[in-house]
């Protein structure tokens, strides 16, 4: 219950903030799913408030094992909330960078730029969670300077 009020009372102290309208109008999406952040936000905030309680309540328990693994999740949990911001931003800069560069008459490299800035995002969410670092640090690497070498017309794909 205490979850849900401090949810409630985030989704409507964003809403009213103006938030959903100004990204409403940044985004201008012609589609009829929208991204509702007041909604997201206030879920995000009712999901750690019930993971604080559930893991408080097995402590009470004295169960160890589950306390254990409670505490693990707790400090995972930052890394996945620092996560869960950063495929926020990269996907509103994504449709930000998609949106003007179809107005100024670019709609393939809007196309581009949309899918760069989500691929550069899914890395860097990859990096903040810890899976695989070295595979994802290693492929970013390399695969930045050829797409960058293909792109400038230096690499001609092999026929």
């Amino acid at each position: 219950m205490i979850g849900k009020f401090v949810g409630q009372i985030v989704t409507r102290l964003i809403a009213s903030a103006g938030l959903d309208a100004k990204l409403t109008k940044l985004l201008e999406n012609n589609d009829k799913r929208s991204f509702c952040l007041s909604k997201f936000v206030g879920g995000v905030v009712y999901a750690v408030v019930v993971i604080f309680f559930a893991v408080e309540g097995v402590n009470v328990l004295k169960l160890e094992v589950l306390t254990s693994i409670g505490a693990a999740v707790i400090g995972y949990m930052p890394a996945v909330l620092s996560a869960v911001l950063i495929l926020v931003l990269c996907f509103i800069a994504g449709a930000v960078a998609e949106k003007t560069l179809r107005k100024n008459g670019f709609k393939n490299y809007a196309v581009v730029a949309k899918c760069a800035i989500l691929v550069v995002g899914a890395f860097m969410v990859l990096s903040q969670l810890g899976i695989a670092a070295d595979i994802v640090n290693t492929a970013f690497r390399l695969l930045v300077p050829s797409l960058s070498a293909w792109a400038a017309g230096i690499l001609r794909p092999m026929p």
